[in-house]
This record gives structure tokens, sequence and C-alpha cells, in this order.
């Protein structure tokens, strides 16, 4: 029986082993994977205590293992939502402040906080194992420029069943982009031979831009309706309007990894 319970052990700790390998190459990360991972070495060291004779180490060793495996879970179960609540952990060392403008690392039982402090405005709190890079984790203007690039690209090469005299960009929703690369944004939208306009739809009225009315615009107006960032991942929403009629939008989730985006269209809309 006790040998049972070493081959037990052994296939426990080698599964977990290669998921938590598998999840380190592939930068994935989360409060439930370092839960699964936890739990996993947590069997292994039950399993292979069972199979030894000497019972006192044996209820020594058990009971110190369950309390540090509870702990590790509550610990990092309050740090978890205190990440979603853009709070600082409390059961988390402080190892590593950064000078881009304020971000810090920390490290717990069992997991990692990034809490981003950029100076483009990259304010998120995230929580992952310890793979959980800052470089993937807190975004800068210079590495979601590309995805918006792409995002527009998508959004104007939907079918329309009218030209538009303008195209103009709600550059206040396109978020963690500074005036630098807003420019440059305006700048590549350039190609589509378009009158190019940095405006918001209340903008556009006011200025002339829309049909008598106010309802209708002449143009497009492009802006992003939704957008939310957890550690490397995006989810946003980005739309297109010229009339109450025929406006379209378009959802993603976008992953950072490896110094550009992976992305994937999760739905459509038409009105």
């Amino acid at each position: 029986m006790k040998n049972n319970y070493k081959i037990i052990s052994i296939i426990i700790f080698v599964l977990t082993s290669i998921s938590l390998l598998i999840s380190y190459l592939l930068k994935t990360s989360g409060i439930f994977l370092i839960e699964f991972g936890l739990i996993g070495y947590f069997l292994t060291i039950i399993f292979f205590l069972l199979s030894k004779k000497n019972k006192r180490i044996n209820k020594i060793l058990l009971i110190s293992f369950a309390t540090l495996f509870l702990l590790s879970i509550l610990f990092g179960t309050i740090d978890y939502y205190r990440s979603r609540s853009g709070k600082s952990p409390i059961f988390a060392i402080l190892v590593t402040r950064y000078k881009d403008g304020g971000s810090k690392e920390y490290f717990g039982l069992g997991y990692k906080v990034i809490k981003c402090h950029n100076l483009i405005g990259d304010n998120s709190s995230n929580m992952g194992f310890y793979n959980l890079e800052i470089n993937t984790t807190c975004i800068n203007s210079s590495d979601i420029y590309p995805l918006y690039l792409k995002l527009i690209d998508n959004i104007l090469s939907a079918k329309s069943y009218s030209k538009p005299e303008y195209i103009a960009l709600d550059l206040d929703t396109f978020e963690l982009l500074d005036q630098y690369y807003q420019d440059l944004l305006l700048k590549y939208t350039e190609k589509y031979n378009k009158t190019i306009v940095k405006a918001n739809y209340q903008e556009l009225k006011d200025n002339g831009y829309a049909d008598e009315g106010g309802l209708n615009l002449k143009g497009y107006l492009i802006s992003i309706n939704y957008f939310k960032k957890a550690n490397n991942n995006i989810t946003l929403e980005i739309g297109r309007y010229k009339e109450s009629l025929g406006a379209i939008g378009k959802c993603y989730k976008a992953r950072y990894k490896n110094s550009g985006w992976i992305i994937k269209e999760t739905c459509n809309w038409l009105s």
C-alpha cells in the first residue's frame, strides 16, 4: 500500500510540474493556476509522507505543510481581490521599485503582484504566478500603438453602404496612448486618402461635420467603446459610426507576448 502512495505522489508531482511548465512557456498566469500548483504539490507531499513509516515525523510535516498551504490560499485570495480593486497587496513583500513612474513588484507565498504606475497612465494592479513580467504587464504607448493600428485597419475595411467625407478619431477613448503616438495614429490614418479629424461626436456636430439634425455624420467616427486590461491581456471593443443605421463594432481579446499582439475577434455587431 505504501508503494502505491509513493507511485501516486510521483504521478501527481510530474503532472503538476508539466502543467506549470507549459503555463510558464505560454506566459499564462492567474490565481486559479497558482492554487492548482499549490494543491498539486501539497497532494504530492501528503502521499509521499503516507509512504513513510515514521508516523510522528509525518504528522509534524503534514501539519506544517497543511498550515503553509492554507495560509498561501488565504493570503493569495485576499491579495487577489485587493489587486482587482487596484489596491496594494498586504501579504506580499515589495521587492522592486521601477523607474518608469513608480511601478512596484511584490512577491507573495506562491504568487506575484505587479502594481503598474507608469508615465503613460497604466495604473493597473496585476496578479499571477512568478513568471509574470513587468515588460509585458505594464503597457506603454509604444506597446499598444501597433494594436490600435490593426484595429483601425480592421474596422475601416468593413463593408459600408455610403462613402465617408472624412475619418474622425475620438482619441480620448484610446487608452494608454500619449500625445506623440496619438499624432502618429492620425498620420497613419491618412493612408485612406480622407480628411482626418481628431474629435468626438459632440465636437463633430458642433463644427459642421454632421448632417442637418445632427444625428447622422458625414464621415466615420472611430472610437474605443470598451477597454479592460488584466495582466498582459486586453479586452476591448472598437466602433465605427456614421449613421444610426449601419454603425458597426468589433470585440477583441488581445494578449501582449514577445513584443507583439495576439489578437482574437470575439464578436461583431451591426446596427
